[in-house]
């Protein structure tokens, strides 16, 4: 099986150390490839790489490389398509509904979240875009060196089982790493900035409403529109 890493950590790099020290055989000699690392797992990296059979490799390709099947590139693809297919699943999800219902003081900005839920380009560590790229990358990647069997590793994120899925298509098996300290809430926050931030119209309007310019009316939302303002 080859194994891809999209962040390698120290503590990885240090597991699959000690797997080499206690092995009396040729445990696995297949290279590691990664997308990120940290300064620390790249100390232990070149210790492993120059000392033992592992190795791990950075994995370096080129953006116009990465296209499916009828020749199309990748990275145009998924904004188009790919990305909100992955939205509508994420909006039907269980847990998604469940946390939107338990909230009702986001139903005024339903829309933008929902937005947030996949903003951020591929060049955005967390985005959703960033990662269906990669899983991309690593299909390419893989049926480059003969289709070998392919366990991925990624960072943890919420929704893990709708990525699975998606990377099954291509035949790899997803796997989750580590929890982060991140929940979904602020991850759904960190999209919803980033919707603002390129928003100049939207950014003023928030902008007011932190400064007290605007107050939202609360009343009657069940039939009133998205947003009611009430200038003073």
């Amino acid at each position: 099986m080859i194994t891809y890493i999209e962040d390698l950590r120290f503590s990885y790099v240090l597991i699959n150390l000690l797997k080499e020290l206690i092995s009396f055989s040729n445990y696995n000699k297949n290279k590691i490839f990664y997308f990120d690392s940290t300064s620390p797992s790249m100390l232990l990296v070149r210790l492993v790489n120059k000392i033992f059979r592992r190795k791990f490799v950075r994995l370096n390709f080129k953006m116009m490389d990465i296209k499916n099947e009828n020749g199309e590139l990748v990275r145009e693809l998924i904004p188009k398509k790919d990305l909100f297919v992955i939205q509508n699943k994420i909006i039907n999800h269980d847990v998604y509904t469940s946390i939107i219902n338990k909230s009702k003081s986001v139903n005024h900005f339903i829309r933008f979240i929902q937005k947030g839920l996949i903003g951020g380009g591929i060049i955005k560590k967390d985005s959703v875009s960033r990662l269906l790229y990669i899983i991309n990358v690593v299909r390419w990647h893989n049926q480059k060196n003969n289709n070998f069997e392919v366990e991925f590793i990624i960072n943890h994120r919420p929704w893990f089982d709708i990525y699975h899925d998606y990377a099954k298509k291509f035949h790899i098996k997803l796997v989750s790493g580590k929890k982060s300290r991140k929940t979904f809430l602020s991850i759904m926050k960190n999209g919803v900035i980033e919707i603002i931030k390129i928003n100049t119209k939207l950014f003023i309007f928030v902008d007011n409403v932190r400064r007290n310019k605007i107050i939202l009316d609360s009343k009657n939302s069940e039939s009133s529109p998205l947003l009611y303002l009430q200038v003073r």
